[in-house]
């Protein structure tokens, strides 16, 4: 089963050189020394766009995973080499530890895309159906009409939904009510490319020639959003073939 952890950060104010370098080089690494991580990629915010997700750093680490239930031990071993001095420290004072968010996801289905090549950038939407009794419509229309209609557009080259687990690693509130999420991967990093993808998303889209095909069974109300680009290569286990 693949599964995703998604950690929000922000870095001390005039500590962003540090903070970069220590969780690239240094935390990156680590955290893909426990079994069960795969790979992992790190972005940044836009600056000045507009988004519901108020940290501006973010990590995402994709795993491989019998169940949820590993899922829960390999996070209970994450906060160990933590605590336990195995994993290297930041420097003191470079990251907020009163911002930082992180979750585990599972993915249902397989990513949308032609190839997998890294992203420039992502897009990480949060939604939810209108009710629980929708939510096999929403899915459906989510998965077999939204995701192509949006990944014909450019910047947007793939895409990846993922449901929400129990296993918060730092059982702080997460960063929206919203369950569903989704994670577009942009082939661009400017901040432009992607404005004007959205901007393409309310035209004519390319794979039908029609405007946009929105289910009503979308709640549009508080739809969680955070884009940017790239800050670090992916990086990869030890153990995983690249």
């Amino acid at each position: 089963m693949k599964a995703l952890l998604v950690v929000f950060t922000d870095p001390v104010h005039g500590q962003e050189d540090a903070y970069n370098h220590w969780y690239t080089e240094e935390h990156l690494p680590d955290c893909l020394a426990i079994p069960g991580y795969v790979r992992a990629t790190r972005y940044r915010a836009f600056p000045g766009l507009d988004r519901t997700v108020e940290q501006e750093y973010l990590s995402l680490y994709e795993l491989e995973v019998p169940n949820v239930e590993a899922l829960e031990k390999i996070s209970a071993e994450h906060m160990r080499r933590i605590a336990d001095g195995v994993m290297r420290a930041p420097p003191p004072d470079t990251i907020s530890n009163v911002t930082m968010r992180a979750l585990y996801y599972t993915a249902p289905r397989s990513r949308y895309g032609r190839f997998d090549a890294v992203p420039e950038g992502v897009f990480v939407v949060l939604t939810d159906p209108t009710s629980a009794s929708a939510e096999r419509e929403f899915n459906d229309w989510y998965d077999d009409t939204h995701l192509p209609e949006v990944c014909s557009v450019t910047p947007f080259v793939g895409a990846t939904r993922y449901r929400p687990t129990a296993v918060n690693m730092l059982n702080r509130p997460w960063v929206t009510d919203r369950k569903h999420l989704a994670v577009y991967e942009l082939a661009a990093p400017q901040k432009s490319a992607f404005e004007a993808g959205i901007a393409g998303l309310g035209g004519t889209i390319p794979l039908t020639g029609k405007t946009m095909d929105m289910s009503p069974t979308l709640n549009r109300e508080t739809v969680g959003r955070w884009a940017g680009y790239r800050v670090s290569p992916r990086k990869y286990a030890a153990q995983t073939l690249r």
